[in-house]
């Protein structure tokens, strides 16, 4: 057996949680140092304009229709028996794929793009210089879907530990030419410029790796017709869901370029980027137990199931613990972060409302990959479109009235709808009972988080009776609550499935 085929075989489930998380981890460091320089030495309202351009160009890498997560899907697949075809017929395929849809999505971008920044709330801040490069800077974004696909390859060979770490040196490069765009040019141009070449970085990696190791060979036999038919029939189905939540998360950036001050997207962005943040650390915890459970699907439907709970269980209940965290300590948080010279309320307030949304959001984050990999792409469709929907009309309707807390109220509201329908369709699709999941997830994470809320509400009052005048109080009340959860987990072994995260470190990728 050669040795990329060793190499994928032993990169175990805690690899890829502890590689995912080390990324999502720089990330979100790198976005929460950088803001605070940025808003310092270019100016928010700047810095607002070119966060609607980059939103907009990164909704529109998602436009290859899901053939990335066809690739993973299929190459897991195909590693475990169950494909005829290689993973690098499938590589193949994909690159073809996204390089026709590049020829439609960068003169679309081009055009929507072309009238925000030439709009006249636009022109009132930037220079006709700063406006043609700041298209050019995001349209050299979209050049990172052309190669998109080696970085799925890298995924379904087994390899997300090294994916990810081509992240964070996507990440690691952001943050330099960033400090070099602030400290050295104190020019917006140049921002965006390195947030450009810091979103090629890790495509580039994952096209040089997946090249010198060998791990996809592809061989020219005419137009793949046969294969992208094939792949298309998976991916599409899960490309609408995945693009319906790509919008999602870019809808109240725009809603507040489209309804506030360009400086107002920027504030709403330090909010939405708390929030993002720790989404993306949910999702790259999640992400390197998509081609285990395409695998385990091909092998055993009942340990599919058995994997999924204890995934689930994991997600909540870090989710909960650390959205609750954030959303105590939010007021203090900004404070710091960004100085008094921001409007701390508002933005402390739109970052509890998105918290808010993230902990119910977080019900569903498992189980859209693994309905994919369980051969279901698309099942979520339904009602992930409504809650797209409910979004775009909340955030401008919300927006316009309540401002930034309104934006962000538009994006969690909808949620009290939609996040039952996905568990209800989830246990009907991936046959598990909703006593089950109630039992298994649900009860335990309830347990943790009513623990840490007795403690933060101790702590508050005694706070607030003998210590009014102590600074940082919120930071406190945050750290009571982290240890009030963290009693109920060490008392109340036999209620909280710890061996959940045994089950997840063990899972072959």
């Amino acid at each position: 057996m050669g040795h990329s085929a060793d190499q994928s075989r032993g990169h175990r489930g805690l690899a890829g949680v502890l590689s995912s998380a080390g990324a999502g981890m720089a990330g979100l460091l790198a976005g929460i140092l950088l803001l605070p320089i940025i808003i310092a030495t270019v100016s928010a309202e700047h810095y607002g304009v070119w966060l609607v351009v980059s939103a907009v160009a990164q909704y529109l890498n998602y436009s290859d229709l899901g053939v990335g997560t066809a690739i993973v899907h299929f190459g897991s697949r195909a590693r475990a028996g169950g494909e005829q075809r290689s993973l690098g017929e499938f590589l193949q395929a994909g690159l073809i794929w996204n390089a026709l849809a590049m020829v439609v999505v960068a003169p679309a971008f081009a055009a929507i793009a072309t009238l925000y920044l030439w709009s006249t709330k636009v022109q009132a801040v930037l220079s006709p210089q700063e406006t043609v490069w700041l298209l050019v800077a995001g349209t050299a974004m979209l050049v990172a879907l052309l190669l998109k696909p080696f970085g799925s390859a890298l995924n379904g060979a087994g390899l997300l530990p090294v994916e990810r770490r081509n992240q964070t040196v996507g990440v690691l490069v952001r943050v330099m030419l960033t400090l070099v765009a602030c400290f050295v040019f104190r020019d917006i141009v140049f921002v965006a410029m390195a947030e450009a070449v810091a979103v090629l970085v890790p495509v580039l990696l994952s096209w040089y790796i997946v090249s010198r190791r060998r791990l996809a060979r592809m061989r020219w036999a005419g137009f793949p017709r046969a294969t992208l038919r094939y792949m298309l029939s998976y991916s599409t189905r899960a490309f609408a869901v995945n693009a319906v939540g790509a919008l999602l998360l870019q809808a109240g950036t725009i809603a507040a370029g489209v309804t506030l001050r360009p400086q107002d997207v920027t504030y709403y962005n330090a909010a939405f980027r708390v929030y993002t943040s720790v989404r993306q650390l949910i999702g790259w915890a999640n992400d390197p137990f998509r081609p285990a459970l395409s695998r385990l699907n091909v092998i055993s439907r009942d340990q599919a199931r058995t994997a999924l709970l204890a995934i689930s269980f994991v997600t909540l209940s870090v989710s909960a613990i650390g959205c609750a965290v954030l959303m105590i300590a939010s007021r203090d948080l900004v404070r710091v972060w960004l100085g008094a010279g921001v409007p701390v309320e508002a933005i402390a307030l739109t970052m509890v409302v998105l918290l808010a949304g993230l902990l119910v959001n977080a019900v569903h984050l498992p189980l859209i990959p693994a309905a994919d990999a369980a051969g279901f792409p698309g099942v979520f469709f339904v009602p992930q479109l409504v809650w797209m929907v409910l979004t775009v009309i909340g955030s401008l309707l919300f927006g316009h009235l309540l401002g930034l807390p309104g934006v962000a109220l538009g994006l969690t509201l909808p949620l009290a709808l939609v996040e039952p329908v996905y568990l209800t369709r989830a246990s009907r699709v991936l046959e598990f009972s909703l006593r089950t999941w109630t039992r298994s997830v649900a009860v335990p994470v309830f347990l943790l988080m009513l623990g840490g809320s007795v403690a933060a509400a101790s702590v508050s009052l005694i706070l607030a009776n003998w210590f009014a005048g102590l600074a940082a109080s919120d930071f406190l009340v945050a750290a009571a609550f982290l240890f009030g959860s963290g009693v109920v987990a060490v008392s109340m072994k036999n209620r909280v499935p710890w061996r959940s995260f045994i089950t997840m470190g063990r899972l072959e990728l």
